[in-house]
């Protein structure tokens, strides 16, 4: 082996991967610069921001040929201490820890080398897009299933082949898109009830409307608007609209406005409007959300008639009826519609 170091200069690694690959002792890495950063470990099936301890990967090479007496001599005894670890009959069918820089010691076609564990499995599934401290701090203010459609958003902005971190984004976007969420978003939604109402005729004759809702280009009650841009953007249809604004009245006339009828009602319509075109959307241009479904979330509004709101109440008697019946909330003034 020549006598240089392979790691970078800026190459770093954590005492306790230090001490392992590099086989040196907690005394062996005193007076060596060090630094402590946040990072995100799995404990416990649950992402946490721990403290760690840095070394600069290059000084720990170099401290390990010290006390080996050259970088050759401690080349040959990773070579040894690998021919002893593969002799051990419990050990010969796992891989040899070695550090990166050496990993030219082992086979490449030693099936070992791809026998690394799985990281623990999550408690919580939605842990998966805690990627860096600055998110899992991000993760309590949002309700859970707003952190899941945020992310799940922002995983199909920008993916390509060629962007190397998780996700699409890299962290420093996801966290920069996710801060904004926070502000732009999080403060407009009403509470989501933990499930739906229970059956009723009036339920059932709403969601029987929901089962027949348009979502393609070809499907009658869609109505077609194109932007200046030439995006085209698709909405219910008045025709629609009308049948569907009939079966929230009746739900109103029988379950009232609270959260045993209107307040939960309305994310099933909601849910449905985010699978038949697109809820929350995210332009990493501008940095800025928006919710094409956010106005079925919303009371009373005062511009219904804007022909771009995604709830066209004015357009039929029972949009108008409809309208009329909800309460004023503050969040029918969003700027998400």
């Amino acid at each position: 082996m020549e006598s240089e170091s392979y790691p970078s200069a800026d190459q770093t690694i954590n005492k306790t991967a230090a001490r392992r690959l590099y086989r040196l002792t907690p005394e062996d890495l005193d007076g060596l610069s060090t630094k402590i950063v946040e990072k995100v470990a799995t404990i416990k099936g649950r992402k946490e921001i721990v403290l760690m301890t840095l070394y600069n990967e290059r000084e720990v090479e170099r401290r390990a040929w010290t006390r080996h007496g050259s970088p050759d001599a401690f080349e040959a005894y990773l070579t040894k201490l690998k021919t002893r670890y593969h002799a051990n009959a419990k050990t010969k069918d796992k891989p040899f820890p070695l550090p990166f820089p050496y990993n030219h010691l082992a086979c490449p076609h030693d099936p070992r080398i791809a026998a690394l564990p799985r990281p623990p499995p999550l408690v919580d599934p939605d842990d998966a897009w805690c990627l860096t401290p600055a998110l899992v701090r991000l993760r309590p203010r949002f309700a859970p299933w707003l952190w899941r459609a945020c992310n799940t958003r922002l995983d199909a902005v920008g993916a390509s082949a060629y962007t190397f971190e998780r996700h699409g984004l890299s962290y420093a976007q996801r966290e920069a898109a996710l801060k904004r969420a926070v502000e732009d978003l999080v403060p407009v939604y009403p509470a989501r009830p933990d499930g739906g109402l229970p059956s009723s005729p009036s339920v059932e004759m709403l969601r029987e409307v929901l089962r027949g809702a348009p979502r393609s280009a070809g499907d009658e009650d869609l109505e077609v608007h194109e932007q200046f841009d030439g995006d085209v953007t698709y909405y219910w249809g008045d025709a629609y609209t009308a049948r569907l604004f009939e079966a929230l009245v009746g739900v109103i006339e029988e379950h009232g406005l609270g959260a045993e009828g209107w307040e939960t009602v309305r994310w099933e319509v909601y849910d449905k409007y985010c699978d038949c075109f697109s809820g929350i959307t995210y332009d990493e241009r501008e940095v800025q959300w928006h919710d094409h479904a956010f106005a079925w979330l919303c009371g009373r509004l005062d511009h219904a008639s804007d022909v771009l709101s995604t709830r066209r109440c004015e357009y039929s008697e029972a949009g108008r009826r409809y309208n009329d019946m909800l309460p004023q909330l503050s969040i029918g003034h969003g700027v998400l519609l």
